[in-house]
């Protein structure tokens, strides 16, 4: 049974946590490639991206328009609804044979993607939750999907149903030519702002050591004593260092979000 590898101390908050809280984080940027490998291991949203999508040319559009959602959905009913009708617009050509973006059970899998990001970032630099507050941050994720077409009936209705579900869709994924194609550009991308490039080796070690095992397998990818070594002095470093930094630092980017939302919710 896979659920995230975490760190630190059981923690319990006062009041429990939600998607926006952890969001409002920029550390959470860590989990973005994480994220994007645990959707397109889909073999249906695999080939809709790879046949319609501009990451691998145009990753940083790609990078802007996911965060720009996620802040919407975490945002007010306005946002929400307003990076709903993006996401909607630009989901409707992306159909084909055997995929379709509008698809409520490949949104279900988005958001199931979203959340376990969510956890991981969560449990390894602010401490592990309790069953309450884990199951409190897993219900309020179930707006990533219903955001757009799935139904809140088709959400799990709690975390043990949910693990359930996900763990038997990991093992059942089939990995088919898109999955590999679109894992590729997506842990090895190009056409990367200078700032990015520089961050990305580090990055692809957290989405490594994150990756279920079936998964690094999958891809071929293993972790090593330099990659755990860098991994956990990452951790150790930010665990101790972040919650130092001043607030306008911790949030800037959800300061620029939220300032781009406000164009076009006008």
């Amino acid at each position: 049974m896979y659920k995230p590898l975490s760190c630190g101390k059981m923690s319990k908050t006062d009041d429990l946590i939600n998607c926006q809280v952890v969001h409002s984080e920029i550390v959470t940027l860590i989990a973005l490639q994480y994220a994007n490998i645990l959707v397109n291991s889909h073999p249906q949203i695999a080939q809709g991206v790879q046949n319609h999508s501009y990451f691998r040319t145009n990753p940083t559009s790609r990078i802007y328009y996911s965060l720009l959602y996620i802040q919407g959905v975490c945002g007010t009913p306005e946002e929400r609804n307003c990076v709903s009708r993006i996401v909607n617009k630009a989901h409707r050509g992306v159909r084909g044979r055997n995929y379709n973006a509008m698809e409520p059970k490949q949104q279900l899998w988005v958001a199931s993607c979203f959340f376990i990001a969510t956890l991981t970032v969560q449990e390894t630099f602010f401490g592990l939750l309790d069953e309450q507050s884990t199951e409190a941050l897993y219900q309020d994720a179930s707006r990533f999907g219903t955001s757009l077409q799935m139904p809140l009936e088709m959400w799990p209705e709690s975390i043990h149903k949910f693990w359930e579900y996900w763990n038997h869709e990991i093992r059942h994924f089939e990995a088919t030519p898109a999955v590999f194609s679109v894992a590729r550009d997506v842990l090895y991308p190009h056409n990367l702002p200078f700032w990015i490039w520089v961050a990305s080796p580090i990055l692809r070690i957290f989405t490594i050591h994150w990756l279920p095992e079936a998964y690094r397998a999958r891809y071929g990818l293993r972790t090593t004593w330099v990659t755990s070594l860098v991994y956990g002095t990452c951790v150790f470093i930010l665990r101790w260092v972040y919650p130092l930094l001043p607030e306008f630092l911790r949030h800037c980017h959800v300061y620029y979000l939220k300032r781009e939302l406000r164009r076009y919710v006008k």
